[in-house]
């Protein structure tokens, strides 16, 4: 996979909800730029 896609999978499976997960999403792809 790539960078951090390990965390970011970690994070999503700790999420309850949908909108949390887009949320995380959207803050991990702007910290990558």
């Amino acid at each position: 996979g790539f960078d951090g896609a390990k965390e970011l999978r970690a994070k999503l499976m700790e999420t309850e909800n949908s909108g949390e997960v887009e949320k995380i999403i959207k803050n991990y792809f702007n910290s990558i730029k």
